[in-house]
């Protein structure tokens, strides 16, 4: 769940100050817990009450973090004993939260990884409606009861008391009359004869004059706008748009969907973005987090030309991130070699006198011809259709073809351990990023 708030909860300072290590015991956190700061030894799907009330309350509050996999008192670093943070959907704990609480809360997921230990983090952003309310009772009561509204006092979540409150209420008011004072005053200085009140749910636009009803579709691509108003110029009626608007880089070598995605990004997630050459909004972290992964090979081009890093650039990020799990070294490795560095990806052309050669040059011709398709696929040559993507180039390579193919066997096999292709996935993913992107980051003048 995202927001607009201009600051990154998961930076590096952030969390350097909430990691900070205790010199004389280096598995123990030196910051307690705090009004914005929670410690859970472990994330689990059964607790999910228990976070949205302390999730309620830093909204309420000031904002906060809930952090998975450190043992509170002593606050030691164990790092999450399962997977389900990782494999948690977004969209459903949005929905399950939404169950419980109203206004919306916003958030964002993050996974940290300290010597190979992962830490799974929620940072909860101050509502800008407060009170966030319980809409409903869960199980007994013990965690989230209805109507109740929680706050964050020192390192405990309660319901709120008298004085916090009160303050709250006479907050929201003040907040309320200043948006009237604004709304007033920009109607005194356009004027009442030239102003009109757009209404964004239904696309009505009423005033002096007649009432204008924007069509739906328009009023889809027009909800960014907070001021505007019609105006006569040269007798052409005009929309005046008042406010900043970013255009997308049109560089790209295939542009795809614009996805915002600052949470939870793991190994799959930057596979999957990469196969469909998804614009992330922040590539950076993508890059950033391939550096945590404990696999070697990782696809890291596409997010650096999205993010317009130079190889130096790269380098001093991934040599910035506290991590010791091998995609670090690898990655910094591949960036160094410069003109040749993954040379371990490419693929020759298969030869018909071995068997696997063999196999391997009848899926190469078929990638040429694209008459290949994953549902016939027998899952024990899975293999050798891995092999034949890394002998392809950019003149053979139909990104329209070869990208949506190998998302969709990355979708279906490779999670599957029994077949033991993960590592022949990886290298040709990375030898496509290498192909189609390497030559086009700036590298230093020999």
């Amino acid at each position: 769940m995202t927001t607009n708030i201009q600051f990154d909860p998961f930076s590096e300072t952030r969390l350097a100050k909430i990691f900070q290590t205790d010199p004389d015991q280096i598995d123990k956190l030196l910051p307690r817990e705090s009004s914005t700061l929670e410690f859970k030894e472990n994330f689990n799907l059964g607790g999910l009450a228990a976070y949205a009330r302390t999730m309620a309350a830093f909204a309420n509050s000031e904002g906060g973090y809930l952090v998975f996999g450190v043992k509170d008192n002593p606050r030691l670093l164990l790092g999450m004993a399962n997977d389900q943070f990782e494999e948690l959907k977004p969209e459903n704990f949005k929905n399950q939260l939404g169950s419980f609480f109203t206004p919306d809360i916003h958030w964002d997921l993050y996974t940290y990884v300290v010597e190979d230990k992962r830490f799974g983090l929620i940072y909860t952003y101050e509502s800008k409606a407060k009170p966030v309310i319980a809409k409903a009772t869960y199980g007994d009561g013990s965690h989230v009861q209805e109507s109740d509204i929680y706050y964050r006092y020192e390192a405990t979540s309660e319901r709120i008391r008298y004085p916090e409150l009160t303050a709250m209420l006479l907050a929201r008011e003040d907040k309320q009359l200043d948006q009237w004072r604004n709304f007033l005053q920009k109607v005194v200085d356009i004027g009442v004869e030239n102003a009109a009140v757009l209404n964004l749910e239904n696309g009505e636009l009423s005033g002096s004059a007649d009432t204008i009803v924007i069509s739906e579709d328009l009023l889809d691509k027009i909800k960014f706008i907070q001021q505007g108003s019609f105006s006569e110029t040269d007798g052409e009626p005009t929309l005046r748009l008042i406010g900043d608007v970013e255009p997308v880089s049109k560089s790209l070598i295939n542009p795809g969907v614009l996805a915002r995605k600052t949470v939870g990004v793991n190994t799959p997630d930057i596979i999957s973005a990469f196969l469909e050459q998804v614009q992330v909004e922040e590539p950076r972290l993508y890059f950033r987090q391939a550096c945590h992964s404990t696999v070697g090979y990782l696809p890291i081009y596409y997010f650096m030309h999205l993010a317009g890093m130079s190889v130096d650039e790269a380098i001093q990020v991934a040599e910035s991130q506290k991590s010791t799990n091998q995609g670090k070294t690898k990655i910094i490795n591949r960036l160094q070699g410069v003109q040749e560095p993954d040379r371990a990806c490419k693929q020759e052309q298969p030869s018909e006198t071995h068997p696997s050669g063999a196999k391997a040059l009848d899926y190469y011709e078929a990638l040429l011809r694209q008459d290949l398709t994953g549902d016939d696929l027998d899952p024990a040559d899975l293999k050798y259709l891995l092999r034949a993507f890394r002998v392809l180039d950019q003149n053979t390579c139909d990104s329209d073809f070869v990208f949506p193919l190998l998302k969709q066997l990355f979708d279906q096999y490779y999670a599957n351990r029994d077949l033991e292709v993960g590592d022949d996935f990886r290298r040709a993913i990375c030898y496509l990023d290498c192909m189609l992107y390497q030559p086009e980051i700036e590298y230093p003048d020999e």
